[in-house]
């Protein structure tokens, strides 16, 4: 056995010498040669000089005891793999599986939580209204993608400007199409939100840039399609009435169904609980918004320039550790109050509320879901 695992890691070497590939001793990462079929037993058992292997588009088999024992953390599996030996990677605890969505590979990984979940956003900033323009959305919109994308949990930032009415499902729909039940979607809209009066169904609704409106229920609905957790931010007038909420309270999906007015929390009670899984699981929506039903969202100058942001925006971003106007890290996250690199929805609805109402005293961020929840992580 031990003969044959010495062979074998003696040809994969000469291999990856010969064609000037080899496991970068600085970075752990060893890219295997395409020349490499099936990972034979026992072959890298033990073995402590990388910590990611990326396996080459034509393996098919990873057999017994292939890593036991390693020092491995992630592999990345091509569609090609058809056969892994059940204890391929015993001892390598919390090993993290890389492999196309549908592979034989990632239905293996994924019935042993060996996944990682994908973390993808999509956000929206709308400046060029036909009438009554914006002057910070745009900039809010860019400075959360940034900050997004410094995290460990790091979101994979789709940014839409100024899109139309017409184009915002759409285009939910393109982002998230091939998201799975593991995966964390994030939803962010900056812009106008529309003041009905006593149209209730339209209260607080996203407006493109033409004028054309999209109601709470038409993005739950479209939201709700998405497989995974999606966690909601709204940065617009009166939006607040996605939650239907005037005051600043964390509120459950049972307080909500009971004013059966509520469209997010409306769509969580009618999904199935059962098919949630993954790392966020315990309800379909989280929900954070610069305002109530009843409240305009305000913006101002970022360090008195002509520079403008949105007021929750602003004060999500420092809290998540990000400063304007691209997002980078600050390098502290004022709304992680214990310390321990993970932000909840508590720690940053709280951050973001006392901190919005100080700047801007008529506007109450309003939050729907677990307040111990983790969303975002650091470090």
């Amino acid at each position: 056995m031990k003969k044959h695992r010495l062979i074998l890691l003696f040809l994969l070497s000469a291999a990856l010498l010969a064609l000037g590939v080899c496991a970068s001793a600085e970075s752990g990462v060893l890219a295997l040669p395409d020349s490499v079929a099936v990972i034979g037993e026992e072959a890298f058992a033990g073995t402590t000089s990388f910590w990611k292997v990326i396996v080459p588009a034509g393996a098919t088999v990873i057999e017994s005891r292939a890593f036991a024992d390693s020092a491995l953390a992630e592999i990345v599996l091509p569609a090609s793999v058809t056969s892994i030996a059940e204890d391929a990677f015993e001892g390598c605890d919390d090993l993290i599986v890389a492999a196309p969505r549908g592979s034989y590979a990632h239905g293996w990984a994924q019935a042993r939580g060996m996944v990682r979940p994908r973390y993808r956003a999509l956000l929206i900033g709308q400046n060029t209204y036909e009438t009554n323009p914006l002057r910070g959305c745009v900039n809010d919109m860019t400075a959360m993608a940034g900050t997004l994308g410094t995290l460990m949990n790091r979101f994979e930032a789709h940014t839409a400007p100024n899109l139309k009415g017409a184009q915002i499902l759409p285009k939910v729909a393109e982002v998230f199409a091939d998201m799975t039940e593991e995966d964390v979607s994030l939803f962010y809209y900056a812009g106008h939100g529309v003041n009905a009066g006593g149209e209730a169904d339209m209260q607080g609704a996203l407006l493109g840039v033409d004028n054309q409106a999209v109601s709470f229920a038409e993005l739950a609905a479209a939201l709700a399609r998405v497989p995974g957790r999606v966690i909601v931010i709204l940065d617009s007038c009166y939006s607040g009435a996605s939650i239907d909420r005037s005051t600043r309270a964390v509120m459950t999906a049972d307080a909500f169904n009971s004013s059966a007015i509520s469209a997010f929390a409306r769509y969580d009670s009618a999904l199935n609980e059962a098919t949630r899984s993954g790392e966020l699981a315990q309800s379909k929506f989280v929900v954070i918004t610069a305002a109530s039903q009843l409240e305009t969202s305000g913006d101002f100058y970022y360090d008195g320039s002509g520079y403008r942001q949105g007021c929750f925006s602003a004060a999500f971003i420092q809290g998540m550790g990000s400063i304007y106007p691209d997002g980078h890290y600050s390098g502290s996250t004022p709304a992680d109050a214990d310390g321990n690199l993970q932000i909840t929805l508590g720690e940053i609805y709280d951050y973001t509320r006392t901190t919005a109402t100080g700047w801007r005293a008529s506007q109450t961020a309003q939050c729907y879901g677990d307040e111990d929840e983790v969303l975002f992580r650091r470090g």
